[in-house]
């Protein structure tokens, strides 16, 4: 009896030691374990929790080249910038033609099963010397490229459908601003944010064009021929009106108030298989001058089956030839004044004078 107590009391104990030892020698799991998701470029980081601690994320990691911002309803990507056209933007009392106003272009693509918004997903904020930018200009001017951009804000994508978007931000000069996006709501540690560099505005500006005023530049008359291996290219009309309309539509353009249409028609045909752009390659660096001031913003159109369509980086097949309309908007007091285009056509640069 005394031996069986005996082993008894010792298998106790060697249990009791074991126990104790697991306590505090066993090693903690090392597997990985998901945590608040960190999104960046569309991926969803997996951090490695030891123990009860989880280390902190650092603002790097947040800090992207350009936002390309995936959650679980959509996803966001930064597309670039363009300086908004006063013509948009007039209606803002507080505005001048001087105010630096851009259009920060997106894409949004809906990942939800039914139609949605840009904004139920997604909210961005904009900031500039470390406060924050107005956005909350309105806008005129339907039928605009513009117009339709900052517009599509407000339009529905259907399930990986996406909808390309501009908002208006108004600059207080021309240093890096800041694009903040976050979830609409809001979640810890979950948003990207990227600086934007502006010193490229300062060059889109008219006497920073492509084509120089300052170059020498051939005379051009309406019904003079332009040609080079590429292209061949007819000056057709040139004309300023209230209103914008083709015999080849039913549609037209009228000018807002105070306002009034340049408009050069140019017949176009690609000669090859080339594939470059009319806008850009074909007919480029337009800048209209009427009494020292300067106008650019042209604006590249064309009709097919009545509609109204823009080129944008458009090619033409070879030895079809288009009929574009190429405008710009000027003060309506200037429309009997004799004005000055300058212009690159087919890689040479010319001037024109309307009267």
């Amino acid at each position: 009896m005394q031996k069986s107590i005996i082993i008894v009391l010792s298998i106790t104990l060697m249990l009791s030691l074991c126990a104790c030892g697991n306590n505090h020698t066993g090693t903690p799991s090392t597997s990985p374990a998901l945590s608040i998701a960190d999104v960046e470029n569309g991926s969803t980081s997996i951090k490695e929790v030891s123990g009860d601690t989880e280390s902190e994320p650092s603002e790097d990691e947040h800090e992207v080249e350009s936002i390309d911002f995936t959650l679980e309803d959509g996803n966001l990507k930064y597309v670039g910038f363009e300086k908004a056209d006063y013509d948009l933007i007039s209606c803002n009392s507080s505005i001048t033609p001087d105010d630096n106003v851009i259009i920060l272009k997106f894409d949004f693509t809906n990942l939800q099963d039914t139609p949605a918004q840009c904004q139920s997903t997604f909210r961005t904020t904009i900031y500039q010397n470390g406060a924050e930018l107005d956005n909350s200009l309105g806008w005129v001017g339907n039928g605009t490229e513009q117009y339709e951009l900052v517009s599509s804000f407000y339009n529905n994508a259907l399930k990986n459908g996406t909808v390309s978007y501009g908002e208006l931000v108004v600059l207080k000069d021309l240093s890096p601003i800041t694009i903040y996006a976050e979830p609409n709501g809001g979640l810890n540690d979950v948003y990207q944010v990227m600086e934007l560099d502006l010193s490229d505005l300062s060059d889109s500006s008219p006497d920073s064009s492509q084509n120089n005023a300052d170059q020498t530049s051939e005379a051009i008359s309406v019904g003079d021929e332009v040609k080079n291996d590429d292209w061949k290219i007819v000056l057709s009309k040139a004309y300023t009106s209230d209103v914008l309309e083709s015999k080849e539509s039913s549609t037209y353009w009228t000018a807002d108030d105070g306002y009034a249409f340049l408009v050069l028609e140019f017949d176009v045909e690609c000669l090859n298989s080339s594939k470059k752009p009319v806008d850009g390659d074909a007919i480029a660096g337009l800048v209209a001058n009427i009494n020292g001031n300067t106008y650019g913003n042209w604006k590249y159109q064309y009709i097919a089956s009545q509609i109204w369509c823009y080129f944008r980086n458009t090619y033409l097949d070879a030895n079809l030839p288009v009929h574009a309309y190429v405008y710009t908007y000027i003060p309506s007091s200037n429309i009997d004044d004799e004005m000055t285009v300058n212009m690159n056509l087919a890689g040479t640069n010319y001037i024109l004078t309307v009267n």
